[in-house]
């Protein structure tokens, strides 16, 4: 177990490289075998340019490819009588070909790929017979790289996702009980980099299932994840709006009145990030009874208003209440969407 464990991972980690070379290989044979093409380069050179990370992303840039290449072969195919494969007829070649592509709003993709196959086009064999086989090729090649994508050992995301999201949870949890202890330094802005990764993680997730139908069970698993994630950046940012009142709190000596409210919050939050990464009916039953007393010590908070105090400490305890209950509301609703709790 221990010799294989190494490998297995150095196995996943070529996965992608293995399936670039499958998918070079079949484009390459496939053109051999059903168009009689000697040399079909652009069928490989597509079907590698084509495999990216998710079957969503490869079908996007698969059709920039093609609309490239068809852009690309026009532009040399116009040009045949004008230009021939020297330095001057190779830079006017690219510069009209990428220029017009820009002009009428191709991405970025597609606008390279314009400049190499008209300068493929240009330099192998400026005749329409020969443009309409790379062209072919061309569709052939990212067709290929989008069924392998999809079928060669499809890549589960939402294990990462629910790392990523769990982790962002269990950061907000640990942010709002350090906050109520002067004694532990807390940097809220971190947060913030943790949610960016976290939606990062969710929304390869989601565009890695589009498209894959080995995987479409796990779209609702991908669904969940959106509605934790949707709640806990509003809950990321309650708590930094709270570590900004806790600020004027503690200078104004009514700092210890909030210790219950983020106590509570951090159980809510953190019983939401349990329940992300092991979802199970004992997850949601903790996670619907967290929200529960929260919302018990946010009514209980609101006495504090009444208590006699100095108007500011009454205005940033107000403020903290506040973002309170935006965090509870935020994960109010995802408990909702989840559905389970």
């Amino acid at each position: 177990m221990i010799v294989w464990r190494p490998l297995r991972g150095l196995a996943w980690r070529l996965l992608p490289q293995a399936k670039a070379a499958v998918a070079a290989g079949l484009s390459w044979w496939l053109s051999q075998l059903l168009f009689g093409s000697r040399q079909p380069y652009f069928a490989p050179l597509a079907a590698i340019l084509t495999m990216q990370v998710t079957v969503s992303d490869s079908v996007t840039f698969g059709g920039q490819r093609i609309l490239g290449v068809i852009g690309g072969v026009a532009v040399s195919l116009a040009a045949a009588h004008w230009l021939h494969p020297s330095a001057l007829g190779v830079a006017l070649l690219v510069f009209v070909g990428m220029g017009i592509a820009s002009v009428v709003g191709l991405a970025n993709l597609a606008v390279a790929q314009v400049g190499i196959s008209g300068l493929l086009v240009l330099a192998l064999g400026n005749r329409p017979e020969y443009a309409a086989a790379r062209l072919v090729e061309t569709v052939l090649g990212a067709l290929i790289a989008v069924l392998v994508q999809a079928f060669l050992v499809p890549q589960d995301p939402i294990p990462a996702a629910r790392n990523a999201v769990a982790g962002l949870a269990a950061e907000i949890a640990a942010t709002l009980r350090h906050l109520s202890d002067h004694q532990k330094a807390v940097d809220p802005a971190q947060l913030g980099r943790r949610a960016e990764a976290a939606q990062a993680a969710v929304g390869l997730a989601r565009r890695s299932l589009r498209y894959s139908p080995l995987l479409r069970r796990r779209r609702r698993d991908a669904s969940d994840l959106r509605a934790a994630i949707d709640a806990l950046e509003v809950a990321a940012d309650a708590a930094r709006g709270i570590a900004a009142s806790l600020g004027a709190l503690r200078e104004q000596g009514g700092a210890s009145a909030a210790v219950p409210l983020l106590t509570s919050a951090a159980d809510a939050v953190g019983a939401l990030g349990e329940y992300v990464e092991r979802p199970s009916a004992q997850g949601a039953a903790r996670f619907a009874a967290a929200g529960h007393k929260l919302l018990r010590a946010g009514q209980l908070g609101l006495r504090l208003l009444s208590a006699p105090r100095r108007a500011e400490v009454r205005r940033q305890i107000g403020a903290v209440l506040w973002e309170i209950e935006r965090l509870r509301r935020g994960l109010g609703r995802a408990r909702r969407r989840l559905g389970r709790a």
